[in-house]
């Protein structure tokens, strides 16, 4: 249900968006597009008398020329409001960056799996440091392939929060850690040389990779009109083939019975 979800969510928004910003010209493209949905319903209706100028149209195959009508008011909505997907989709990711910070589920398995990843180099003493399981919330960052380690970690597991929460959206705008890593460990750097026995707060490692990942994305988000455009149209063609198809086979059908 969440990926069907945010299947729809970024042209839901576009179509919210172009309502409340341009209504006059979204009401003149509600009516185009009743335009064109009875078009198209006319249409399935009579094409199969190309071929076949006896045939009648079921009650099955005027619900699904009604289906295509729907669908084709639809699409051309949607196709409209696209215009504003870049807004929409810049929403989204400022959105994912505030919905990141404040996931403490996904904070405490990306803590576990940095301090089990940590505790594999070898590198560091954790006498001080207990497990998170029993209530520790800090890694030992003495060395720098621990500090590259965490780095590491939370850019990818950030990537990762953002194709899980926006799978559709992910497919055009591709998050990518990138120089996160580096940035990071320049960071806890810094920060040690003026803290030397300081502790380093996971949190400031989870806000520089959502910040870094934004800013990457937000890059990005020019391509997500033309793509979203792109995608819409060949949609609507897939979903046209069905209703005029089975009217078609079954125009073709009759007309081999009455030959």
């Amino acid at each position: 249900m969440e990926i069907v979800n945010n299947l729809f969510r970024l042209p839901i928004d576009c179509i919210a968006t172009f309502s409340q910003r341009e209504l006059t010209i979204f009401l003149s493209t509600l009516l185009g597009g009743v335009f064109l949905a009875v078009a198209g319903w006319i249409l399935c209706s009579r094409y199969a008398r190309l071929w076949n100028l006896q045939y009648r149209i079921t009650v099955t195959h005027h619900l699904l020329c009604a289906i295509a009508a729907v669908l084709t008011l639809l699409f051309a909505i949607t196709f409209a409001s696209l215009k504003y997907s870049r807004l929409a989709a810049e929403i989204l990711v400022a959105g994912w960056q505030i919905r990141i910070l404040s996931d403490s589920a996904w904070e405490e398995n990306t803590f576990r799996k940095t301090f089990e990843v940590i505790k594999a180099l070898g590198v560091e003493d954790f006498t001080s440091f207990p497990h998170p399981d029993q209530g520790g919330h800090l890694v030992p960052l003495q060395k720098m392939a621990s500090r590259q380690a965490m780095a590491t970690v939370y850019s990818t597991e950030a990537v990762k929060h953002f194709n899980q929460t926006h799978p559709y959206l992910s497919k055009i705008l591709m998050a990518d850690p990138g120089i996160s890593p580096a940035m990071i460990t320049d960071d806890i750097t810094v920060f040690f040389a003026d803290h030397p026995h300081g502790n380093y707060s996971n949190m400031k490692a989870v806000r520089l990779a959502a910040s870094h990942i934004r800013q990457s994305l937000d890059a990005q988000i020019s391509r997500v009109v033309p793509i979203s455009r792109t995608v819409i149209v060949l949609l609507f063609f897939i979903v046209q083939a069905i209703p005029f198809g089975l009217v078609g086979v079954a125009a073709y059908r009759d007309l081999k019975v009455v030959t």
